[in-house]
């Protein structure tokens, strides 16, 4: 939990800090999740956390492995739901804005033409954007998906179908917009009962189940058997204590007694009995998180080693008497505080905000955000930078200088043009140009020739069938004479740009 809460804190400074830089990244969902597992009891298997939990545990707290829970499926839901809530408003919003025109016009068509103009994809081996019924389908379909995908989470028949409805989603807005969201898709883990998953794996694997019997009166092995319960995936142990009525039909069964198992701890399967070191080993066997270590246990001189320290904690052990609890609840001005509350405050807040930011459509907002809409309505054409460079005699040079695409991606480039060119007032626009300009020539010595810069805007066609009558219009918008005085200034970025 310690680990999951400064992850939380960290990525929040760590991952926000690309988003201050012309263009916004919508992985704020890391966050939440992670935020919501540092209130959930995630620590209590596979984790540093339940190994040292285990190694401070009293005497009188019981041997029990961790077992499905609502404690431990409520940050799931509150996951699944905030999954729900960034596909549901970019699909109210697509209504609210368009209406069914975003289904039956050619708004899909026009945002695949957007995102191609600065991906080229139209060697794509299928032009969706050629058949109408197929990418008015595909709209009709994206927006039933963004709106219903959080009430089918709701009904266990339907969940699948909503998770694989997903990964269709954004795959093929991968293939046709190269949009992935892989790192949504990865969490989709949330959705799977993998408790059951990996049981069903561990009785394939293990018809049989291990029987491990355990000196419950001994606090070393107490938290050894706990420690060894938090590592367990597939739950094909059965840990017994000698003391427990089941142990009774377990040492008639296997011809044992009382002493033995007071002497070493016995793993059992079927007729084969394994004590002490080799019962470690068994156990080893049965955790897939432990089978790395696994072949070690079988190279000489491991087993000999182990056992000689086995047999010397095992005979210096002592036995401690079972007190009963201290009576202590966890109490929050006299009430008591259920285990759920930080996961369900948490949970609800997160709802809460995400919903508010969803409302606003703030897209553009960290750590919380509505996910992209593509709402707008789009337009047959597009405006983009041309910088040209000029010598002493007023002549253009072939200078090369390339574009800000190439030290950034080229949404961002395409956001920060689109930034620029839609600022109204002239002089923060011509200060926003000396800027770009900055940024291509420092320490570029193969501009030292140019003299003169001038920056055109251009308009084009989005349609790329017919990029060949591009541009359909050319306009000097800012010259830039780089005399001395300029020069130096020109070196020194604007502030305003982000």
């Amino acid at each position: 939990n310690f680990s999951a809460a400064m992850a939380t804190l960290l990525a929040v400074y760590v991952l926000g800090i690309p988003q201050l830089y012309s263009s916004v990244t919508h992985y704020n969902h890391l966050i939440w999740f992670s935020a919501i597992l540092a209130a959930s009891p995630a620590g209590d298997v596979l984790s540093v956390d339940a190994i040292l939990r285990a190694s401070r545990r009293k005497a009188y707290e019981p041997v029990q492995a961790p077992r499905p829970s609502v404690l431990y499926a409520l940050p799931l839901r509150f996951i699944w739901l905030l999954i729900g809530v960034t596909y549901f408003f970019p699909g109210f919003w697509k209504l609210w804005s368009s209406g069914f025109e975003w289904i039956f016009g050619d708004d899909l068509k026009f945002k695949f033409y957007e995102q191609w103009k600065s991906i080229d994809l139209t060697n794509l081996p299928f032009r969706l954007d050629h058949y109408p019924l197929l990418y008015r389908t595909g709209a009709a379909l994206t927006i039933v998906f963004e709106l219903g995908f959080i009430f089918l989470l709701f009904y266990p028949r339907l969940r699948l179908f909503a998770v694989v409805s997903g990964l269709i989603f954004h795959n093929l807005t991968n293939f046709f917009m190269r949009i992935l969201f892989l790192h949504l898709q990865i969490c989709y883990v949330v959705f799977f009962n993998w408790y059951r998953i990996l049981n069903f794996i561990g009785k394939k694997i293990f018809p049989q189940e291990l029987i491990i019997l355990y000196d419950g009166s001994c606090l070393l092995c107490k938290k050894v058997i706990v420690i060894f319960q938090s590592l367990d995936l597939i739950h094909r142990i059965d840990y017994t204590d000698i003391f427990d009525k089941r142990a009774a039909a377990v040492f008639k069964e296997h011809d044992l007694n009382l002493t033995e198992a007071l002497k070493d701890m016995h793993a059992i399967e079927d007729v084969q009995i394994n004590k002490g070191f080799y019962a470690y080993r068994a156990i080893a066997l049965r955790s897939p998180i432990l089978w790395p270590i696994l072949p070690l246990l079988f190279l000489w001189p491991v087993p000999s080693i182990g056992k000689f320290i086995y047999r010397k904690v095992a005979d210096h052990r002592s036995c401690q008497i079972n007190f009963p609890p201290p009576d202590t609840a966890n109490v929050l001005r006299g009430i008591p505080l259920p285990k759920n509350f930080p996961v369900v405050a948490l949970g609800v807040v997160l709802l809460l905000i995400n919903t508010h930011f969803g409302l606003r459509q703030i897209a553009h907002g960290w750590p919380f955000a509505c996910y992209p809409t593509f709402s707008t309505r789009p337009s047959n054409t597009f405006k983009t930078l041309e910088i040209v460079t000029l010598d002493s005699a007023g002549k253009a040079l072939d200078s090369k200088l390339g574009s800000i695409k190439h030290a950034a991606a080229p949404q961002r480039y395409a956001w920060l043009v689109a930034r620029v060119l839609s600022i109204q007032d002239k002089t923060e626009k011509d200060k926003a140009l000396k800027s770009i300009w900055g940024f291509l020539a420092i320490n570029n010595k193969a501009l030292s020739e140019v003299k003169s810069v001038q920056f055109y805007k251009l308009t084009h066609l989005l349609d790329p069938d017919v990029k060949y009558l591009n541009p359909i219009h050319r306009e000097l918008i800012y010259e830039l004479n780089l005399d001395k005085e300029e020069a130096a200034c020109c070196l020194s970025f604007s502030k305003d740009i982000h």
